[in-house]
């Protein structure tokens, strides 16, 4: 590959970093409790899976140790945010779901947050969130064979 071409690669994943840091900065700024953006992630996830996955299972899916899964749970157990359960068949198993206050803090943050996507759509235009989205999905699912 050209010293050119890994450039432009190299760019884009800085871009793709900044653009996270500043995205996770921003959604601090709606979410109640105190809560961080990683706990937001796992709460995201939790809600699009339907839950019952393991301590094990949800630290290699965000991609932490147990330990910042542990302390991650602990913290959205403290909220009532999540559940903690014994596997029907298994009781050493414990596995994770959200709750109704945890889908319910979930969709009063995203509802917070919409006027500023609102402010996004209107600088950035909506065009090039739907230009953008098929490649960043295919990036996103080539990465995440790889890992």
């Amino acid at each position: 590959m050209k010293d050119k071409d890994l450039g432009l690669i190299f760019e884009l994943f800085t871009e793709i970093g900044i653009i996270s840091q500043l995205s996770n900065t921003l959604l601090e700024k709606y979410l109640p409790l105190g809560l961080k953006s990683s706990q937001f992630a796992l709460m995201n996830h939790l809600i699009r899976v339907g839950g019952g996955e393991t301590h094990a299972q949800l630290a290699s899916t965000m991609q932490v140790t147990k330990g910042a899964m542990t302390n991650t749970l602990n913290r959205l157990k403290f909220h009532d945010l999540i559940r903690i359960e014994q596997d029907s068949i298994d009781g050493r198993i414990k596995r994770v779901y959200i709750t109704e206050k945890g889908s319910e803090i979930r969709e009063e943050s995203i509802t917070s947050l919409s006027s500023s996507m609102l402010v996004l759509k209107k600088d950035i235009g909506l065009n090039h969130f739907e230009d953008v989205l098929p490649f960043l999905s295919s990036l996103r699912k080539i990465l995440d064979s790889k890992r």
